[in-house]
């Protein structure tokens, strides 16, 4: 491909001559910019009425409001420009933010958007300016709040504008502004080539039915896109390289296929060389204090009209407020003491390993906080909010996202699942569900920088949240390095790993899950499609890794299952003294009555447990054999038949009772008379005794042997 301009495209737009390959995909189109260019010369244009017109769009956006109760101000706006402009400016929606909030005007430079329109050579005097909702509003209440209803006045209106300008070249500011387009209209995609390769250039046919064409369509960022930073350091060139020249690009093609670029005072290369963020004119106290009024008017219009979004709209002001406070307490974060957790003298593990892991958690954190506020220190995500104007990201590719906050995600092991981490939209998606616990659906509407962005937010505010005081009291951290996989019990599917794990204090190997808590009623599950109520969130191989829920009861519980629970029931020590020290036995086979195989297969068995009896009975041992062709475990009996035996069962069934009666064994002394309620002689009594009345006669034993000392 040559480097010479010399490839007339359309209007005064020349381009590097197209390769073979190039020229093919475009020479389907090149018979109707040829039928395009002619019908520009000839095509006549009916008078219309553009007063009554707009007239029209005031009644019917006024009668929707009042039907809706609200009787709102007229702060209606109109287009700029000719009619006839070769280039039109197509912009989502005015706002208050201006000098004069009466004015009537799109084209108001006072406006930070409309500022830099100026700055980079477009305005009125050459082009036809406009907006698709053409009410003063803020650009997300007219996202969240404007039914259908609302939108129809206006769509209509431009609708008719869009069929009435003479422009042959429509630049398309903003994703929202392209959507609407989108739906409405059938758009072809027009390849390129060369310098105006990234350029996003479309053919408009017009309706469903139409073959001819009506403009070419650009799409192009908005103006506020570039003034929201936080995708690239400031001082780096990549953002402004990949999206700066392309906007740069877009608009130097629109007004040579327009033939307007020598009319007007672009400033070659403004976004990608010469634009600085903030310069615009500021609003004065005065000013101010009327925007302010106007947009609590419209709040005010919007808490009647739609009471049910309005409280949607109050969660999300709320939670921005959290996440301006999280963004603007990092570094208080990294600097303080984040788990101020307590040592446990008595525990398993020495203080001094307490303290280990401590330090090492919380370095830890400290690291991950720091190097995120690292990638985000020029994310004022809040820079924009007093202009009101549309700064929702429009990178929506997760390749597009800043390679500093992509390596941020990928290093994080606590946004990982089951070692897998984030490397494209569905893995993020599913990242931010999960944290956000499923509280906000259909994530196609967000862009992929905001959810990578609010992933990074939602998972440190995760990893520091305050421990409650049970945990500080009851928990432990895991060693460094720990990492727990994790899955849902409720939906049985992956979910984040937890890369700082605690355990139970008095169990250093129990692990304590986190149950997913919500504040809707039933729950919203783990956070995943389908997934409902309040589920634990389990180890994934739950058979190796013991785990609790992190309450007393359950702590508890498991304490006792991890504790020995014959030894009230068995001799120890001393009391072993002429109990056998092996014990030789036989299998019982396996199978029941009938089916029941015998299999005889004898053995030593060295570790045999005796009852506090007296005599001592052997505890039924259950021994590995492999008489049913598999390795299990199976029930033994002594050879010798004098050995009295009692079965796993029947002593399980008795620790049982005693739980039941809310007595631990562990806590009084070994009477066998008591605990097995015998006869003197040593039989079973024949009218057992109740557990809790044996528990009595425990504690009136045990008030007697203290008394006697």
């Amino acid at each position: 491909m040559g480097s010479k301009l010399d490839f007339l495209l359309f209007g005064n737009c020349s381009i590097e001559a197209p390769t073979s390959e190039e020229l093919d995909k475009i020479s389907q189109y090149l018979p109707l910019l040829k039928a395009f260019h002619k019908s520009l010369k000839t095509r006549l244009k009916e008078t219309w009425d553009f007063g009554t017109a707009f007239e029209d769009l005031v009644k019917q956006d006024t009668t929707v409001w009042k039907s809706l109760g609200v009787d709102r101000s007229p702060h209606f706006v109109q287009p700029s420009g000719s009619i006839n402009s070769p280039l039109a400016i197509h912009l989502f929606n005015p706002t208050f933010f201006v000098a004069d909030s009466q004015s009537k005007v799109t084209d108001d430079p006072t406006n930070p958007t409309i500022c830099l329109l100026h700055k980079c050579g477009l305005s009125s005097n050459h082009c036809f300016m406009f907006d698709e909702i053409c009410r003063r509003e803020r650009t997300d209440d007219c996202l969240l709040f404007y039914i259908e209803d609302l939108r129809r006045p206006h769509r209509n209106f431009i609708q008719k504008v869009r069929e009435n300008m003479s422009a042959a070249v429509e630049i398309c500011f903003g994703e929202e502004v392209f959507k609407e387009i989108f739906k409405t209209t059938r758009l072809v995609r027009f390849p390129l080539w060369g310098m105006f390769k990234s350029v996003r250039l479309w053919i408009d046919l017009g309706g469903s039915n139409s073959s001819s064409m009506k403009r070419f369509i650009i799409q192009a960022y908005h103006p506020q896109f570039f003034c929201r930073p936080g995708r690239f350091d400031k001082t780096s060139s990549e953002f402004f390289e990949t999206y700066g020249r392309t906007q740069d690009l877009a608009i130097l093609m629109a007004t040579q296929l327009a033939g307007i670029q020598h009319q007007i005072k672009t400033k070659p290369r403004f976004f990608e060389f010469h634009f600085v963020r903030g310069q615009y004119s500021r609003l004065s106290a005065k000013q101010d204090m009327e925007r302010q009024e106007h947009l609590r008017e419209a709040l005010d219009a919007f808490r009647v009209a739609f009471p049910k979004t309005f409280e949607e709209f109050e969660l999300r002001q709320s939670r921005r407020k959290e996440e301006k406070d999280l963004f603007k307490g990092l570094k208080d974060i990294s600097s303080g003491t984040l788990v101020p957790m307590h040592t446990h003298p008595n525990g398993p593990i020495s203080e001094q390993e307490q303290i280990f892991r401590l330090n090492a958690r919380n370095d830890k954190l400290r690291l991950i906080i720091t190097s995120f506020d690292k990638v985000v220190k020029d994310m004022d995500l809040f820079h924009n909010e007093e202009s009101d104007d549309y700064v929702e990201s429009e990178i929506f590719n997760f390749e597009d996202i800043s390679t500093p906050l992509r390596l941020w995600l990928y290093s994080q092991d606590g946004l990982k699942v089951h070692g897998l981490p984030i490397t494209n939209r569905e893995t993020l998606e599913l990242s931010f569900s999960l944290l956000d616990k499923g509280r906000r659906a259909h994530l196609n509407k967000f862009s992929t920088e905001y959810l990578a962005r609010m992933v990074g937010i939602m998972y440190i505010r995760k990893i520091t949240r305050t421990e409650s005081g049970f945990k500080q009291v009851k928990a432990i951290p895991g060693e460094p390095g720990k990492l727990i996989r994790l899955k849902c019990k409720g939906c049985q599917r992956p979910v984040l790993d937890d890369a700082f794990p605690f355990f139970v204090a008095e169990l250093r190997s129990c692990y304590l899950i986190e149950v997913v808590r919500s504040a809707q009623k039933g729950g919203n599950g783990c956070g995943q499609n389908g997934c409902k109520g309040k589920p634990g969130l389990v180890p994934a191989n739950h058979m190796v890794q013991d785990h609790t829920r992190m309450e007393t009861r359950a702590i508890s519980q498991t304490k006792r299952r991890k504790e020995n629970w014959k030894s009230p029931l068995c001799r120890t020590g001393k009391d072993l003294e002429g109990c056998a020290e092996t014990v030789r036995v036989r299998c019982r086979g396996y199978g029941q009555g009938s089916q029941k195989i015998e299999c005889g297969r004898e053995r030593d068995y060295d570790t045999p447990e005796w009852t506090i009896h007296s005599p001592a009975r052997l505890v039924q041992p259950r021994l590995k054999c492999d008489c049913d062709g598999k390795e299990k475990d199976h029930y033994f009996e002594p050879v010798d038949k004098g050995i009295d035996m009692v079965s796993l069962t029947s002593l399980r069934k008795i620790y049982q009772g005693f739980l039941d009666a809310r007595c631990n064994l562990a806590d009084y002394p070994k009477l066998p008379e008591i605990i097995f309620d015998l006869e003197p002689n040593g039989d079973p009594k024949k009218k057992p005794r109740t557990y809790r009345q044996r528990f009595e006669y425990l504690k009136n034993a045990t008030m007697a042997l203290i008394g006697s000392r």
